[in-house]
C-alpha cells in the first residue's frame, strides 16, 4: 500500500463516530480492496479512489445502511458514558488534587507562625542584652 491509499483510510477512519470490532473488520476488507485496486491499476491518485471507492462520507454511509440501527446507538451510548465517566473522574480528580494542595499549605502556614514567634523571640533577647 501506498501513502495515498493510507491516507484514504485515515480519512475514511476518521469519518466513524464509532470504531468497534466490525467496523474494524469493515475496514480491514476495504483495505484489502484497495490494495487490490491498486495492484490492478499501476497509476493512481486519490481522485482515481474517490472515484472508485467514493468519499469518505459515502463509505460510512454505505457501513451504516448494512448496519443494525440499534448496534450504532448502543455504541454511542457507551462511547458518551465512558467520555462522561473521564470528564467526571477528571473533576474529582482536580478537586481533589488541589484540596489536598490547600490542606497542605493550611498546615504549613498553621505550624509557620509558631515558627516566626520562636525566631521573633531569640531576636528579641539578643538585642535587649
Amino acid at each position: 500500500m501506498n501513502l495515498i491509499s493510507y491516507k484514504y483510510l485515515a480519512e475514511v477512519y476518521s469519518s466513524f463516530p464509532v470504531v468497534g470490532i466490525s467496523e474494524l473488520f469493515y475496514l480491514i476488507k476495504l483495505k484489502h480492496n484497495i490494495t487490490e485496486y491498486i495492484f490492478d491499476n499501476n497509476s493512481l491518485s486519490l481522485d482515481e479512489i474517490y472515484l472508485y471507492f467514493g468519499k469518505p462520507e459515502d463509505i460510512v454511509r454505505s457501513y451504516f445502511s448494512i448496519t443494525d440501527i440499534d448496534y450504532i446507538i448502543k455504541k454511542m451510548q457507551i462511547r458518551r458514558f465512558i467520555r462522561n465517566s473521564i470528564v467526571i473522574f477528571s473533576l474529582i480528580a482536580t478537586v481533589a488534587f488541589f484540596s489536598f494542595q490547600l490542606y497542605t499549605i493550611k498546615m504549613h502556614e498553621i505550624s509557620k507562625p509558631h515558627l516566626h514567634s520562636y525566631e521573633y523571640s531569640s531576636t528579641e533577647r539578643k538585642s535587649s542584652s
